[in-house]
């Protein structure tokens, strides 16, 4: 047997494995295209943050980042018995890292988890619950130094978890947010007390104003 021919062997099983690791980051873009879900912390005590998937709930000290039971976050990758989890507050700081799976429950918003006038008079979500169904209404004027942008959208959809995606085109007529083109497609997250919004192509043309942030229930 060729013990040199093994070790390499070893080696380069144990370099890919750290190539794997270390191309697994945890985090999140304010477009929401990673996120995959909304879950509840659950169980007792604080639930820790942890930088690699192996650290997740591990952390100790004063400098650690953590969860405590009730508090809500969008959810990404899973790795082993650990997920990928955001978490933001009311006022905007955010944290991003591996939690422990089994500390995490999916939400289960209703309809009328949803409703409300989300956002501020120039720029806001306003969102209405009739048995499942919600009827979605988003607004958005903006002025800066230059011309006025403005932007809308408007949908009947069923409250079916707590992430919704939709399109509708130019006469607010509902369409595929897979397939349309040139349409207004919108993506809404219930993640607590914050509703995340990104959105494409619903503001006037020529504009980088767009409805993504983070919106508080007034």
């Amino acid at each position: 047997m060729d013990f040199r021919a093994l070790s390499l062997s070893a080696l380069l099983a144990l370099n890919a494995t750290c190539a794997a690791r270390a191309a697994e980051p945890c985090e999140f873009s304010d477009d929401l295209s990673q996120v995959n879900g909304v879950a509840v912390v659950t169980g007792e005590g604080r639930a820790q943050f942890g930088a690699t998937p192996e650290a997740a709930g591990a952390c100790s000290g004063k400098g650690c980042a953590y969860l405590v039971p009730g508090d809500a976050v969008v959810t990404g990758a899973v790795s082993g018995g650990a997920t990928c989890a955001g978490f933001q507050t009311k006022a905007g700081r955010t944290t991003q890292g591996w939690l422990p799976t089994a500390r995490l429950k999916p939400a289960t918003p209703k309809a009328a988890d949803w409703a409300g006038y989300w956002g501020e008079k120039d720029r806001h979500v306003s969102i209405k619950a009739a048995g499942d169904s919600l009827s979605i209404d988003g607004k958005l004027i903006y002025q800066g130094l230059g011309p006025v942008f403005s932007g809308a959208f408007k949908a009947k959809i069923a409250a079916s978890g707590p992430i919704l995606t939709f399109a509708i085109d130019d006469k607010d007529r509902p369409v595929d947010p897979a397939t349309a083109e040139n349409a207004c497609k919108v993506k809404l997250a219930l993640v607590g007390p914050l509703l995340l919004v990104t959105d494409q192509g619903c503001v006037g043309a020529g504009s980088a104003i767009t409805f993504e942030g983070a919106y508080t229930r007034r």
